[in-house]
């Protein structure tokens, strides 16, 4: 029954755009988490030790300017002082009703969010894009797709998930669901990173947000 019920959920979902997709998983809260409908990784405990290291990381880089891509509800940053430590902050998602709230109850000179879809959409420009917990939820291409968006924007800095102890990155069944994956081995195969700060979310988790130039990053077609 569980093997029945999981596959009409993939085939539901591969039906899907990714706007409605990810609309769904917000608007039932899929992820299953009390305190944000982007999920547990984004709840005060699993994000506390990214909210202590990151505004020493992007004040010893000198950025004044991020896109965060996604934001989500943006739950967890709106506890870091954005207007001290940045001159602006741009919010991005795909669902049109995530940034529809965040707007109405965020928005300022330095916090701005628009609807893009990140797979088909170049960012705004920025001294760095924050790309936290995006890929694990996009099929291969759909990754490649996005972190070549992400160069066009003219950004320095990426600084993204990725899970160094993973051997092999595999496919993902259907857009929404995940696993983990290593940016530095195939397909992606970024340099090593310059800076990585620790996301684990378990004793047997790895993950980290992980600092590359972004510019020095070759995907896919642009080898």
């Amino acid at each position: 029954m569980i093997r029945q019920a999981y596959h009409q959920v993939k085939a539901t979902y591969r039906r899907y755009t990714r706007s409605r997709v990810f609309y769904n998983i917000y608007k039932k809260n899929l992820w299953s988490d009390p305190e944000s409908q982007s999920g547990g990784g984004s709840s005060a405990a699993a994000t506390e030790k990214i909210r202590g290291a990151l505004p020493d990381l992007l004040l010893t880089l000198g950025v004044r300017s991020i896109v965060d891509a996604p934001c989500g509800d943006f739950h967890w940053m709106k506890e870091l002082r954005i207007p001290e430590l940045l001159d602006r902050y741009y919010g991005i998602d795909i669902v049109p009703q995530i940034i529809k709230s965040n707007q109405d109850s965020y928005t300022s000179d330095k916090l701005q969010f628009k609807v893009l879809d990140l797979v088909k959409d170049i960012v705004p420009p920025a001294d760095l894009v924050l790309s936290r917990h995006l890929l694990i939820h996009l099929p291969l291409s759909d990754c490649l797709r996005v972190l070549r968006n992400f160069k066009k924007s003219g950004a320095r800095y990426l600084l993204i998930t990725t899970q160094p102890e993973i051997q092999a990155n595999e496919e993902i069944l259907f857009t929404g669901g995940f696993r983990p994956l290593n940016l530095e081995i195939a397909p992606f195969h970024f340099p090593h990173r310059r800076i990585a700060l620790d996301d684990a979310q378990t004793d047997r988790d790895s993950a980290e947000l992980a600092l590359y130039e972004l510019q020095d990053i070759v995907v896919g077609t642009d080898r």
